[in-house]
């Protein structure tokens, strides 16, 4: 990818400066350099204007979310929306032809390669996959249809109220649905960026418990524990709990930030029940160790004993 000259562009929120996208086009040799054009999007609105020189000395006005509905009513016209703007059915062309593919690896392996290292920008993209992906029972997901997509760039502007608008608002509906389905209160649970890097997400211990308690009934438990760090052999628990009977039996997702502190997982205890274990520490003296000394404690406890045959 070529790397543009110049000074870099800037971003404003809604509501802000008018933004300024420059268009023009790349000088070629022999030809007159093309001119350039300013699409400017006045402030609080959805249009964008282009001024300058035109034909009848007036600047172009084009209302997005207007050509966007009625982009949408070709669809519902074509069959590949639904009239309600809820469903979607995609509805292939006779004349496409699939000049390329590529299959990712699967999912079980992706997951390991996050939670191992705890990878933030592999966890947002995962939860963003739940939005823009469906189940396939050949393939295992595939993308939404086209009719949907549009529905979502309908919502997001306001001409739908009944799908969400965005891919993470999908996203966390989807997971809101398995919630539902596995009878775990969702209460309180705040999602922002998906990968648990943010000070805005909350979630109860009991309810993290509540999770991982429905993997011990999934079909993919095997590949879920594998994915998770083992205490004192590798990811992010490769250094801790050395010493402890914890020590390459405990399967500990950790998480930090500063003034945070957590680990959620499976701890075999001296009988070798497996309980599940959730903490989270939240204090301004939570760092310099201190929060992971209580976490790590409470491993080593649960290792020790007999907490599970108690429970």
């Amino acid at each position: 990818m070529a790397a543009a000259h110049g000074r870099a562009p800037r971003h404003q929120a809604d509501g802000g400066p008018a933004r300024h996208v420059p268009a023009q086009l790349p000088e070629k040799r022999g030809h007159q350099r093309a001119r350039s054009r300013r699409l400017r999007r006045p402030p609080g609105t959805r249009h964008l204007a282009a001024p300058g020189r035109h034909a009848d000395g007036k600047t172009r006005t084009v209302d997005l979310a207007a050509h966007t509905s009625a982009l949408a009513a070709a669809a519902v016209a074509q069959g590949a929306l639904a009239s309600d703007a809820a469903t979607a059915a995609a509805t292939p062309a006779d004349d496409t032809h699939l000049l390329a593919e590529h299959v990712s690896r699967a999912l079980p392996e992706l997951v390991r390669d996050t939670m191992k290292t705890s990878d933030n920008a592999m966890a947002r993209m995962l939860f963003l996959s739940l939005g823009s992906l469906q189940p396939d029972p050949v393939l295992g997901s595939r993308p939404l249809p086209a009719g949907e997509r549009l529905a979502m760039l309908m919502a997001a502007h306001g001409d739908a109220k009944s799908v969400p608008a965005t891919t993470a608002a999908r996203a966390e509906q989807v997971i809101r649905q398995w919630l539902k389905e596995q009878h775990i209160d969702g209460d309180g649970i705040v999602f922002e960026n998906g990968s648990g890097l943010s000070r805005t997400e909350r979630i109860r211990p009991v309810q993290l418990a509540a999770v991982l308690r429905a993997g011990q009934s999934s079909p993919w438990l095997p590949e879920f524990q594998a994915s998770l760090p083992i205490a004192a052999i590798d990811g992010t628990m490769r250094k801790r709990l050395k010493d402890s009977p914890a020590a390459a039996r405990a399967r500990i997702k950790t998480g930090t930030l500063k003034g945070v502190v957590a680990v959620a997982g499976y701890v075999p205890d001296a009988n070798g029940e497996e309980c599940i274990v959730v903490a989270i520490v939240n204090h301004e003296r939570a760092g310099n160790g201190v929060g992971r000394g209580i976490v790590d404690a409470l491993i080593d406890w649960t290792a020790n004993s007999s907490a599970g045959s108690a429970m």
